[in-house]
Parts: C-alpha cells; sequence; structure tokens
C-alpha cells in the first residue's frame, strides 16, 4: 500500500468550516479539477453516510451494486479521518469531514458511482468512486478541501493523479489537515 499523507493525529485545533469556505455548495466545488462522471455510471440513492468516506446507497443492479438492493460502499483513494465510534477514537476533522458528505450527499439524494478494478474490499464493502448529478467528483473533493488523505490500494488508480494533485493543492494552501491537524 502507498500512502500519501500524514497519520492522523488527535488534538485538532481551530478548524472552522464556515470561516474557509462560504458554504457546502462552495466547500464542495473549492479547487476541483472536474473529473467527469463516466457515461455508464450507476445512478444510486444515497441512505445515509456512514462517515466521511463511507456510505450507504440503494440502487437497482448495475456496474456498482450487481445485485442491486442497498449496500455500503467506501469512497476509493481517500481517508477522512475518524469520528468516534465503537472501532475508532475521534479524530481531528473526523466530524467535520463528515458533515462535509453529508451536506454534499443528503439523505436521499441521487448519487453516480462508479468502479475501478477492485468491486469489494476486506470487508465487503463496495469501492467506488462518487459524484453528484451537477459532476462534483466527490473523491476529489474530500481531498481538495483538506477533509481527507490520498490512500491507494493497488489496483485501483483511475483518478489517482486527480486525487493526489488535490491533496499537493490542499496541503501547500494548508486546508484542513494540512493546516489545523
Amino acid at each position: 500500500m502507498l500512502t500519501l499523507g500524514a497519520t492522523l493525529l488527535g488534538g485538532c485545533t481551530g478548524y472552522d468550516p464556515a470561516e474557509q469556505f462560504a458554504s457546502a455548495e462552495a466547500r464542495a466545488t473549492t479547487d476541483v479539477a472536474g473529473v467527469a462522471a463516466p457515461a455508464d455510471a450507476q445512478r444510486v440513492e444515497v441512505v445515509r453516510v456512514v462517515d466521511g468516506d463511507t456510505l450507504v446507497v440503494r440502487g437497482e443492479p448495475g456496474p456498482v451494486l450487481p445485485d442491486g438492493g442497498e449496500e455500503r460502499v467506501r469512497l476509493l483513494l481517500v481517508d477522512t479521518p475518524e469520528v468516534d465510534g465503537p472501532n475508532a477514537e475521534e479524530e481531528c476533522l473526523g466530524p467535520e469531514a463528515s458533515a462535509f458528505t453529508t451536506d454534499l450527499l443528503p439523505l436521499g439524494s441521487e448519487l453516480l458511482l462508479a468502479p475501478d478494478e477492485e468491486l469489494l474490499d476486506q470487508y465487503d464493502r463496495v469501492l467506488a468512486y462518487a459524484w453528484t448529478p451537477d459532476g462534483t467528483f466527490v473523491n476529489e473533493a474530500l481531498v481538495a478541501n483538506g477533509l481527507a488523505y490520498t490512500v491507494f490500494f493497488p489496483p485501483n488508480d483511475e483518478h489517482l493523479a486527480v486525487v493526489s494533485a488535490a491533496e499537493d493543492r490542499a496541503r501547500d494552501a494548508r486546508l484542513g489537515v494540512w493546516g489545523s491537524c
């Protein structure tokens, strides 16, 4: 595994998304190159956001959800700080990353998903890239806004260059985890 970014540590100080961005829409589109969703991306409905990089969706059978129904999806190439839960302690900007994803992907909203080489991770979560209907590349937006680190698990690398470049820009601008944690 190649991990780009630093290890998350507790003790976050002074990150206020409202100061950094005027709205959820501005946060979602700040410094995002705009990788377009593929024409065959699968349309699904957001059931709930688990945390910044994991959500539950529902959809008909397709390329990402072969059997259809409800599935847990882990966003490819991103790792957001953890939120407090049974298997993890809260990390710096974990709640903010979750709130960002929730703002971007509200309950019942439509989402476009596309797979890479491997469809499932070791926990049987579906692995996918995600776009909002207006074209925001969710994976990149999280990293571009400093709310996630780039993480690469071969062979899923279709958009690695774009997401890594977003991390470089966020780090240089000291956004989110790069300036507050």
